[in-house]
């Protein structure tokens, strides 16, 4: 049973892989901005482990495996598609226009498939809210753990 899964997971990526990449090349017309969407996050705060986003919800550390049905690969390879070294970041501060932009519109509520960190028990966590208070927390964490700016060693 667990290979089935496993099998079908590596079938997805694949899948995604070879269909989303070309796709996120129309939807991304040269040198367009991550401006003008609903910034919302269903998540309180993300850390990652490699390429597994891990999220905390009411509290609780969960591995994130799908928004809304959409798999997490499938979100992660289309912000990797855009070609930018800082894919995490878009991830964790422009969710929603990841989504809409892949014709997955989340509204203002989340049904979140996650992992108990703890546990292992895989979970569905229904009507989490889309909050602006939840993706300004995420970005405040982006701006605390960036590299602070090297002063100029002018001649």
């Amino acid at each position: 049973m667990e290979s089935r899964i496993m099998l079908g997971a590596i079938l997805v990526a694949v899948a995604v892989m070879c269909g989303i990449v070309f796709s996120t090349r129309r939807m991304w017309p040269p040198g367009m901005s991550w401006q003008g969407y609903p910034r919302l996050s269903p998540f309180e705060a993300i850390q990652w482990h490699g390429q597994t986003p891990q999220v905390r919800v009411s509290g609780n550390w969960y591995k994130l495996l799908a928004i809304n049905d959409v798999p997490i690969e499938q979100i992660i390879v289309v912000s990797q598609s855009r070609g930018l070294n800082s894919w995490q970041k878009h991830f964790n501060e422009d969710l929603v226009e990841l989504l809409i932009r892949m014709g997955h519109d989340p509204g203002s509520r989340a049904t979140l498939k996650v992992q108990d960190l703890s546990l292992g028990n895989v979970r569905v966590l229904k009507d989490v809210p889309m909050t602006e208070k939840n993706r300004d927390a995420i970005w405040q964490m982006g701006v605390q753990e960036a590299p602070e700016p090297r002063p100029s060693t002018a001649p």
